[in-house]
C-alpha cells in the first residue's frame, strides 16, 4: 500500500507524507548552554561528521586534542542535537546517544517540549538546514 504524499511547498525538501506537517527547527528546539562546572562527567564526546557523536576514545587519531579541564566543556544529554559550529558546513550534525561533554565551539540542542521529536519524525539534517537555523543564533560562551 502507497503511503499518501503531499507537495512540502519547499523545492529543496520535495513531497512528505500527507499527515506530517512541517514546522521550523528552530521552533521544537533550545539551546543547552550548561557548562560541566562543578564536573558531572568525564566522558568527553566528540562529533564526526561520518560517525556522528561518539566517545572521544572511539573516534581515533583524528581532530583536536581533549582539552585538560573538562569544566570548560558543555553537557550533551542522550537525545540531544550536537552541531559543531565551526564544520557544520561538511555535516557534522548528529545525535547523541551518550550523556557526557562537548567541545564549546559546538551548540547543542534538546526538545522544547516532551514531544518524543526523535522518535515520532522524520529528521533529515542537512548542513544547509542547520546553517540556515544558526543564522542569527548567537554564541553561548
Amino acid at each position: 500500500m502507497a503511503r499518501e504524499m503531499k507537495d512540502s511547498g519547499i523545492e529543496w525538501i520535495g513531497k512528505i507524507p500527507a499527515n506530517w506537517t512541517l514546522r521550523r527547527l528552530q521552533w521544537c528546539l533550545i539551546e543547552v548552554t550548561e557548562k560541566n562546572d562543578p564536573i558531572k562527567t568525564t566522558q568527553i564526546l566528540s562529533l564526526t561528521n561520518k560517525q556522528g557523536v561518539l566517545p572521544y576514545e572511539d573516534k581515533g587519531a583524528q581532530g583536536n586534542k581533549a582539552k585538560e579541564n573538562l569544566a570548560e566543556y558543555k553537557l550533551a544529554y542522550e537525545d540531544t542535537l550536537i552541531v559543531n559550529s565551526m564544520n557544520v558546513i561538511i555535516g557534522s550534525v548528529g545525535i547523541s546517544h551518550y550523556f557526557g561533554c562537548v567541545s564549546p565551539v559546538y551548540y547543542v540542542f534538546k526538545e522544547k517540549r516532551s514531544l518524543s521529536f526523535w522518535a515520532n519524525i522524520h529528521l533529515s539534517v542537512t548542513a544547509y538546514q542547520v546553517t540556515s537555523f544558526m543564522i542569527g543564533l548567537p554564541h553561548s560562551g
